[in-house]
């Protein structure tokens, strides 16, 4: 039987910054991670936040994140229990005429 002495790789999409327009709480945001191994079978993927928006999900790769700044990390493992990780942060704002609104 072969051992596994590699981790699995996986790459995470760039930081992504986006402005949203005033009143809007939060923002779709798509974080794709791909994730590959040497050996046989798929590496599952699972994605955590921490910052303005938190969660942990074992399959979704898009959520609704707050204003603010999160960080997505992705982490697979492999079918040996090995493990690699990524991340991706993530910055949302308000645009320009959310304060001039707010401040009038």
């Amino acid at each position: 039987m072969a051992v596994d002495d590699d981790n699995p790789t996986i790459t995470c999409t760039s930081d992504i910054q986006q402005t949203v327009n005033c009143g809007i709480p939060s923002f779709v945001v798509f974080f794709p991670a791909s994730a590959t191994d040497d050996c046989p079978g798929v590496p599952s993927i699972q994605y955590t936040a921490r910052g303005a928006t938190e969660f942990t999900s074992q399959t979704t790769n898009f959520r609704h994140l707050n204003v603010g700044t999160s960080i997505i990390t992705a982490k697979t493992t492999d079918g040996s229990g090995r493990t690699s990780s990524c991340e991706t942060l993530v910055s949302i704002t308000e645009g320009k005429s959310c304060e001039l609104y707010l401040h009038q």
